[in-house]
């Protein structure tokens, strides 16, 4: 898993829009609920999931519980495992400090060391396109099923030819078209990814004027389109996935995330085209979270969880797929060293 792609940010959530529930009774009997977050990729080669707790406490507020480790950690008696339904092969995670691996948990309300998390690697358990992958937690002391879910994984794809061209020409009064095509690795349609995003990685160089000595790698991420749905025809899902990007977004960008200096001279090299898929879970989780916005909304926000039983969260599936080397034409150069937006940026 990339250090950097590491979110946490359901848990948060969910955590918080539980204990502001109305309708929970304080003086209630005690529970055992799980809250997880896991997504599996195929892009990674080891895979954390969280597990944690939900905590409530009438006589203690829950900044306070937030802030104790024990409050928010299953101790070793509850065993977390991954099971490939197909074959019933299962491999049980082992449970780790992330910060020993560089995925140190951000500050807030939420104690941040230990940063406990389950994980495994796909010399345990290979993730293969398309097959469903169950979670499950169990308490060790007693072997009940706390929770479970199940989730199919999310396969690899290749961008189509032409969508865009290469050497990508970003026309200021046109518009630029990404398509991609989703397959697993026998050529059928991948079915679960359903969400997607799409960024371009640009490269370039920049240097002091008369100094070579000074060259540095500069890169921007601009994301081109975000939460793109997959069309469902009278087939069933598309194989194919396209979006639309107008022209000159490209250099408003650049405009707006590279500083004028007229001491600087600018090198455009070649960009990557990133694009990131989901499987629907994903989507249920972010269309119920929009379902109650805006004024005519109800008070209570829907809480979205795909674990069995009690147990709060999302257990779900993603890839990233890479479409590198990618360059931009004679004409988008000129527009970029002579374009209205750019012109005062000195790329040559």
């Amino acid at each position: 898993m990339k250090k950097n792609t590491f979110i946490l940010t359901l848990f948060l959530v969910t955590i918080c829009t539980w204990s502001c529930n109305n309708d929970l009774d304080l003086i209630d009997e005690w529970k055992n609920i799980p809250v997880v977050y896991g997504l599996l990729s195929k892009s990674d080669e080891v895979h954390y999931i969280r597990v944690e707790k939900a905590f409530l406490d009438p006589n203690t507020s829950g900044l306070e519980i937030a802030q104790n480790p024990d409050s928010l950690y299953y101790g070793d008696n509850v065993a977390v495992e991954i099971e490939r339904v197909e074959t019933g092969d299962k491999v049980r995670l082992e449970r780790v400090d992330g910060s020993d691996f560089g995925l140190d948990r951000e500050d807030g309300i939420f104690a941040t060391e230990p940063n406990i998390l389950y994980r495994f690697s796909d010399s345990d358990l290979p993730l293969i396109t398309n097959e469903t992958y169950r979670l499950i937690i169990t308490d060790g002391d007693t072997d009940e099923i706390l929770t479970e879910a199940t989730t199919n994984v999310v396969g690899e794809f290749e961008g189509i030819s032409g969508q865009p061209s290469n050497p990508i020409f970003f026309n200021m009064a046109g518009s630029v078209r990404f398509g991609w095509r989703i397959n697993d690795s026998d050529g059928d349609i991948d079915r679960t990814a359903v969400l997607f995003d799409v960024r371009v990685r640009m490269r370039y160089r920049e240097q002091v004027i008369g100094d070579p000595s000074s060259s540095q790698d500069k890169e921007l991420v601009w994301l081109v389109a975000q939460n793109i749905e997959r069309d469902i025809g009278n087939g069933g899902l598309s194989p194919q996935i396209t979006t639309t990007v107008t022209g000159s977004d490209f250099y408003k960008f650049i405009a707006a995330n590279v500083d004028q200096n007229p001491n600087l001279v600018r090198i455009f090299e070649n960009v990557d085209i990133e694009i990131d898929a989901a499987g629907p879970e994903i989507l249920d989780f972010i269309t119920i979270g929009q379902a109650n916005t805006g004024i005519t909304s109800a008070q209570e926000v829907p809480i979205y969880t795909n674990l069995s039983n009690e147990g709060i969260g999302l257990f779900s599936s993603r890839s990233k797929t890479v479409l590198s080397e990618y360059n931009i034409n004679s004409e988008t150069r000129d527009s970029l060293r002579d374009g209205s937006f750019t012109s005062e940026l000195n790329f040559q």
